[in-house]
């Protein structure tokens, strides 16, 4: 779900937030697919607010599972079910759109085998 500057206006109180500089990319498919009968040959990556990194925090915190960051524009299940190399590809662009105290935490992990490209 992209986060417009309207809807965080609507989040932020009295304040007018707009950002002047572009948050947002949208990376295309090599190759496109059809998911739940809707043509899916792009994705949208943007950047979080501090609001979004700090619930992610506090969401770890309660441990079970890893929550997703509301990076895309489309729902996980998407991005699992992709090409593993337009997969691959995102994740390459994504790292410029995370938060630097998240890019830490991201490279430390370890690479899982679903995480390869040898397609």
């Amino acid at each position: 779900m992209i986060v417009t500057d309207e809807a965080l206006n609507a989040t932020a109180g009295a304040a007018t937030v707009r950002f002047t500089k572009d948050r947002s990319k949208v990376v295309m498919l090599e190759f496109p697919f059809e998911y739940d009968g809707k043509l899916i040959d792009r994705v949208t990556i943007r950047r979080l607010s501090t609001a979004e990194v700090s619930q992610y925090y506090r969401d770890l915190a309660e441990g079970g599972a890893v929550p997703d960051l509301p990076l895309f524009d489309v729902p996980q299940a998407v991005i699992e079910a992709m090409d593993d190399d337009d997969s691959y590809a995102l994740q390459e662009e994504l790292r410029a759109f995370l938060p630097r105290r998240l890019q830490a935490l991201v490279e430390s992990a370890p690479v899982a085998a679903s995480e390869s490209s040898d397609s």
